[in-house]
C-alpha cells in the first residue's frame, strides 16, 4: 500500500466539509479514534430531500425504501442470505449479486 511505503505523506483528517454527522460518527469510531470534527454545521446536519411517498406500491416493506431513508445516514445491506457467488478475479473478488442490488439503490436514488 502507498501509505506504508510512503508514511511520511500521510495526513490524518481532522475537519471535514464533507460528511454529515451520521457519516462523520461511522468513520469516526472506526478509523479516526473520534478525532475528526465537522468543519460546518451546515454540512453536520445535510442529508437527502427525497419524496418517498411515491413510493406506494410495496409501503414500509419494501427494502429499497428502507435502504434510502434520508433520515438513515449510514445503512448496511446484508446479503448473506441472497444467492450469490463469489468469483475469483485476478487478486480480487467479484459478486455480480451485490453489484446488482447496489445498481438498484443508485437507480432508486436517482428516481427519487
Amino acid at each position: 500500500m502507498i501509505a506504508e511505503r510512503f508514511p511520511d505523506s500521510v495526513v490524518k483528517l481532522h475537519i471535514q466539509y464533507r460528511m454529515n454527522s451520521g457519516i462523520m460518527e461511522l468513520a469516526n469510531s472506526t478509523i479516526y479514534q473520534n478525532q475528526m470534527t465537522c468543519g460546518s454545521s451546515q454540512v453536520s446536519r445535510s442529508c437527502l430531500k427525497l419524496d418517498l411517498k411515491q413510493c406506494v406500491s410495496c409501503g414500509d416493506q419494501c427494502w429499497i425504501t428502507k435502504v434510502i431513508d434520508p433520515e438513515l445516514h449510514v445503512v448496511y445491506v446484508e446479503t448473506d442470505q441472497v444467492p450469490t457467488l463469489e468469483q475469483n478475479v485476478g487478486t480480487s473478488f467479484q459478486n455480480e449479486i451485490e453489484a446488482q442490488i447496489g445498481l438498484i439503490v443508485i437507480q432508486a436514488l436517482a428516481y427519487f
